[in-house]
């Protein structure tokens, strides 16, 4: 397939900064947690409510759309066959998919057998001594009792995986009635239509990529819109998300294509500016830090729960710090299992 879509430097190092960004947003999509119950009527926990609910419900829903947007754009920018492609994604996706949910099922199977452990560091509802042929399936696919792995996360990984082996089937599809297939796209970002073990989202934001690669739609389109009005009706539909509720799914999903204006306008700037070796230090553990987080995190606020006192102030600062200490930690992790095992490093982390 020849394709003609450039991937520059600029593009490329935009990419490095959103990935960061994106990443950190996941983390903070899963630490949205609290062990307060009695304080819903004062005006400080509707302060730490609402900075709570914009970053980890709001802007974090972002993050995977965007995730599978870049992959696809990736994928699509250069030639590849079939063949070619999925060995590759069961070198890159595959192979690290079945370690770290099986590192967690034997870190699990651990912990669950010291009962003071067991408190702090299973995030697992069924003993592994325990489970069925059905939990084990589960655990690796997610595909009878839950919507995803061991590793919750990793749904995104099992969804990429099969969107790359359909890549060169929804490219033709794309070709011969792209606006038919556009047409589709939006049944399925509105929810008419479902598709069976793989999410909407995966599908749409996937297609979407190609959808950009084909019509040769660069962030330097994107550049040239308006930002002060992408950004004014961002942070208007973010206001309406807050104030309507879950209930209007279909303004969450617009929120979430502003959103992911905003970032791409906003990356062109941050990469001059003096975080940009940061966005790339976190881009380059990105992998594990997807993997270990939410496991961290949960350990995290388990022993923030029992330790401290569940204030207001202190559940506002285990809610921005322990995020941070998780991606500290991931970054630690892998630096010590590289030093440890270079070799086994690049397999968990599929070669990158």
């Amino acid at each position: 397939m020849k394709v003609n879509y450039k991937i520059d430097e600029e593009l490329s190092k935009r990419i490095t900064c959103m990935r960061a960004i994106l990443c950190v947003l996941i983390v903070f999509l899963h630490s949205n947690l609290t062990s307060i119950q009695n304080f819903n009527d004062t005006m400080m926990w509707a302060v730490v409510k609402i900075i709570k609910e914009v970053l980890s419900v709001i802007i974090a829903n972002l993050a995977v759309p965007l995730f599978f947007v870049i992959s696809s754009m990736l994928l699509y920018s250069k030639e590849f066959t079939w063949k070619e492609n999925i060995v590759k994604k069961v070198r890159s996706i595959g192979l690290p998919y079945f370690l770290w949910n099986t590192l967690l099922i034997l870190f699990y199977l651990f912990v669950q057998n010291i009962h003071v452990l067991r408190t702090y560091f299973s995030d697992c509802s069924t003993l592994i001594t325990q489970f069925s042929w059905e939990d084990w399936i589960d655990a690796y696919l997610g595909i009878f009792n839950k919507t995803h792995p061991i590793i919750g996360p990793f749904w995104f990984l099992k969804d990429l995986f099969f969107m790359n082996v359909l890549a060169i089937v929804i490219k033709r599809i794309v070709d011969k009635i792209p606006f038919f297939s556009f047409g589709v796209i939006v049944l399925f970002w509105i929810g008419i239509f479902e598709v069976p073990y793989i999410s909407n989202l995966s599908v749409v934001f996937f297609t979407l990529g190609y959808f950009l690669v084909k019509y040769k739609i660069s962030v330097k389109a994107i550049d040239k819109i308006n930002a002060k009005e992408i950004i004014a009706l961002y942070l208007l539909l973010i206001i309406l998300v807050l104030k309507l509720g879950s209930k209007y799914f279909i303004l969450q999903n617009i929120s979430i294509l502003f959103g992911m204006l905003t970032l791409i306008y906003v990356s062109k700037h941050l990469i001059q500016s003096d975080l940009f070796n940061l966005f790339i230090l976190i881009a380059q553990h990105s992998f594990v830090i997807f993997a270990c987080h939410k496991t961290l995190v949960t350990i995290f606020f388990r022993i923030a729960f029992k330790l401290l006192p569940q204030i207001l102030i202190v559940e506002l600062f285990q809610y921005l710090f322990i995020p941070i200490l998780t991606i500290v930690c991931c970054i630690i992790l892998e630096i010590i299992i590289k030093k440890l095992s270079p070799k086994f490093c690049r397999m968990l982390v599929g070669g990158r």
